[in-house]
């Protein structure tokens, strides 16, 4: 199955943060299935390692999304994306 990569476009005050924000609550709820049968050490680098290739340091690797500015949100949404390790 090939990954999906999506972009959200949009005026100011359209939403996108407000959707990020859904988006993110709900990966925070259901366990992504790449993670199924991985390893707990692994389980903790790749999510790190993924911040760290979109420019998020690790002193903001425990914040909530909604404590991120919206550029910053917007490279966790890219995180995510890539957590699906698309084609």
């Amino acid at each position: 199955m090939l990954g999906i990569f999506a972009a959200l476009l949009g005026k100011s005050g359209s939403g996108k943060s407000t959707l990020l924000s859904i988006l993110s609550a709900l990966g925070n709820v259901m366990p992504h299935r790449e993670f199924a049968g991985v390893s707990h050490a692994e389980r903790r680098a790749r999510p790190a390692e993924l911040l760290n290739q979109v420019g998020l340091t690790d002193d903001m690797h425990g914040r909530k999304s909604n404590r991120l500015s919206g550029g910053k949100q917007q490279r966790l949404a890219i995180a995510w994306a890539l957590a699906t390790r698309p084609r």
